[in-house]
Protein backbone atom coordinates (compact mmCIF):
# COMPACT_ATOMS: atom_id res chain seq x y z
CA UNK A 1 0.00 0.00 0.00
CA UNK A 2 2.86 2.37 0.87
CA UNK A 3 4.43 1.71 -2.51
CA UNK A 4 1.19 2.64 -4.31
CA UNK A 5 0.83 5.90 -2.35
CA UNK A 6 4.48 6.72 -3.12
CA UNK A 7 3.87 6.13 -6.87
CA UNK A 8 0.81 8.39 -6.83
CA UNK A 9 2.75 11.18 -5.08
CA UNK A 10 5.62 10.93 -7.60
CA UNK A 11 3.16 10.97 -10.50
CA UNK A 12 1.36 14.05 -9.16
CA UNK A 13 4.64 15.91 -8.65
CA UNK A 14 5.71 14.95 -12.17
CA UNK A 15 2.44 16.22 -13.68
CA UNK A 16 2.55 19.46 -11.69
CA UNK A 17 6.13 20.39 -12.63
CA UNK A 18 5.70 21.24 -16.38
CA UNK A 19 2.74 23.52 -15.67
CA UNK A 20 4.69 25.53 -13.10
CA UNK A 21 7.67 25.89 -15.45
CA UNK A 22 5.50 27.78 -17.92
CA UNK A 23 4.83 30.44 -15.29
CA UNK A 24 8.50 31.50 -15.26
CA UNK A 25 8.11 33.48 -18.52
CA UNK A 26 4.48 34.63 -18.73
CA UNK A 27 5.26 37.30 -21.39
CA UNK A 28 7.24 34.99 -23.69
CA UNK A 29 4.29 34.31 -26.02
CA UNK A 30 3.58 38.02 -26.53
CA UNK A 31 7.24 38.82 -27.24
CA UNK A 32 8.03 35.90 -29.55
CA UNK A 33 4.67 35.74 -31.29
CA UNK A 34 3.29 39.28 -31.74
CA UNK A 35 -0.17 39.45 -33.21
CA UNK A 36 -0.86 35.76 -32.59
CA UNK A 37 0.87 34.56 -35.78
CA UNK A 38 1.56 30.88 -36.28
CA UNK A 39 5.14 29.85 -35.80
CA UNK A 40 6.81 28.40 -38.87
CA UNK A 41 9.70 26.08 -38.17
CA UNK A 42 12.69 25.95 -40.53
CA UNK A 43 13.58 22.68 -42.17
CA UNK A 44 16.56 21.43 -44.10
CA UNK A 45 17.16 19.00 -46.94
CA UNK A 46 13.45 18.55 -47.67
CA UNK A 47 14.24 19.41 -51.30
CA UNK A 48 15.89 15.98 -51.58
CA UNK A 49 12.41 14.45 -51.39
CA UNK A 50 11.62 15.88 -54.86
CA UNK A 51 12.01 13.35 -57.67
CA UNK A 52 14.83 14.11 -60.09
CA UNK A 53 13.01 12.91 -63.24
CA UNK A 54 9.71 11.65 -64.62
CA UNK A 55 10.61 7.95 -64.46
CA UNK A 56 11.17 8.12 -60.72
CA UNK A 57 7.98 10.18 -60.21
CA UNK A 58 6.00 7.66 -62.26
CA UNK A 59 7.07 4.92 -59.88
CA UNK A 60 5.87 6.92 -56.88
CA UNK A 61 9.48 7.52 -55.78
CA UNK A 62 9.86 3.79 -55.09
CA UNK A 63 13.02 3.72 -57.16
CA UNK A 64 15.84 2.68 -54.83
CA UNK A 65 15.63 -1.04 -55.54
CA UNK A 66 15.64 -0.69 -59.36
CA UNK A 67 17.98 2.27 -59.72
CA UNK A 68 19.70 1.27 -62.94
CA UNK A 69 21.62 3.50 -65.29
CA UNK A 70 21.97 7.24 -64.79
CA UNK A 71 18.59 7.53 -63.07
CA UNK A 72 20.16 5.99 -59.98
CA UNK A 73 22.96 8.53 -59.54
CA UNK A 74 21.20 10.25 -56.62
CA UNK A 75 19.20 7.34 -55.19
CA UNK A 76 21.35 4.20 -55.59
CA UNK A 77 24.81 4.62 -57.12
CA UNK A 78 25.36 0.86 -57.31
CA UNK A 79 23.09 0.84 -60.38
CA UNK A 80 25.69 2.91 -62.24
CA UNK A 81 27.89 -0.14 -62.77
CA UNK A 82 25.91 -0.84 -65.95
CA UNK A 83 27.35 2.31 -67.57
CA UNK A 84 29.72 1.30 -70.37
CA UNK A 85 32.11 4.29 -70.36
CA UNK A 86 30.62 7.74 -69.68
CA UNK A 87 27.14 8.69 -68.54
CA UNK A 88 25.39 11.93 -67.77
CA UNK A 89 21.97 13.11 -66.71
CA UNK A 90 20.59 16.64 -66.56
CA UNK A 91 17.18 17.83 -65.41
CA UNK A 92 15.34 21.10 -64.93
CA UNK A 93 11.83 21.67 -63.63
CA UNK A 94 10.00 24.93 -63.04
CA UNK A 95 8.36 23.87 -59.83
CA UNK A 96 5.89 25.19 -57.24
CA UNK A 97 5.71 28.96 -56.48
CA UNK A 98 8.05 29.87 -59.35
CA UNK A 99 10.87 27.83 -57.87
CA UNK A 100 13.46 26.08 -60.03
CA UNK A 101 14.63 22.51 -59.46
CA UNK A 102 17.88 21.39 -61.07
CA UNK A 103 19.51 17.97 -61.00
CA UNK A 104 22.47 16.48 -62.77
CA UNK A 105 25.10 13.80 -62.62
CA UNK A 106 28.12 12.68 -64.58
CA UNK A 107 29.96 9.39 -64.17
CA UNK A 108 32.96 7.74 -65.75
CA UNK A 109 33.74 4.02 -65.68
CA UNK A 110 37.34 3.14 -64.85
CA UNK A 111 39.12 -0.18 -64.34
CA UNK A 112 38.53 0.23 -60.59
CA UNK A 113 34.82 1.09 -60.67
CA UNK A 114 32.54 3.98 -61.56
CA UNK A 115 33.37 7.46 -60.26
CA UNK A 116 31.30 10.60 -60.63
CA UNK A 117 29.45 13.50 -59.08
CA UNK A 118 25.82 14.54 -58.68
CA UNK A 119 24.15 17.87 -57.97
CA UNK A 120 20.60 18.63 -56.81
CA UNK A 121 19.52 22.26 -56.38
CA UNK A 122 16.29 24.05 -55.50
CA UNK A 123 16.10 27.84 -55.97
CA UNK A 124 13.25 30.13 -54.96
CA UNK A 125 12.46 33.63 -56.22
CA UNK A 126 13.54 36.56 -54.03
CA UNK A 127 11.35 36.96 -50.96
CA UNK A 128 10.82 39.71 -48.39
CA UNK A 129 12.89 39.19 -45.26
CA UNK A 130 10.95 38.67 -42.03
CA UNK A 131 12.20 38.11 -38.52
CA UNK A 132 10.65 37.12 -35.23
CA UNK A 133 10.62 40.73 -34.05
CA UNK A 134 9.60 42.14 -37.48
CA UNK A 135 7.12 39.59 -38.88
CA UNK A 136 5.72 42.05 -41.45
CA UNK A 137 9.12 42.48 -43.09
CA UNK A 138 12.36 44.39 -42.71
CA UNK A 139 12.25 46.05 -46.14
CA UNK A 140 15.02 43.84 -47.52
CA UNK A 141 14.78 40.88 -49.87
CA UNK A 142 16.71 37.63 -49.62
CA UNK A 143 17.55 34.88 -52.09
CA UNK A 144 17.10 31.40 -50.67
CA UNK A 145 17.74 27.93 -52.00
CA UNK A 146 19.35 24.59 -51.29
CA UNK A 147 22.05 22.57 -52.98
CA UNK A 148 23.40 19.08 -52.43
CA UNK A 149 26.58 17.86 -54.10
CA UNK A 150 27.41 14.19 -54.03
CA UNK A 151 30.50 12.21 -54.94
CA UNK A 152 29.87 8.78 -56.40
CA UNK A 153 31.90 5.58 -56.36
CA UNK A 154 30.41 2.23 -57.32
CA UNK A 155 31.99 -1.14 -58.04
Amino acid sequence: MKRMIWCVVVALVGLWQPASAQELFPDAEAILNPGGRDKIKPSTFNFLKVSTNARISGMGDAFTAVADGMDGAVWNPSGLTSIERVGYSLGYTKWLADSKFWSGAIVYKTDYGVVGASVVSLQFPSITETTTLEPDGTGRTVDVGDIAIGLIYAK
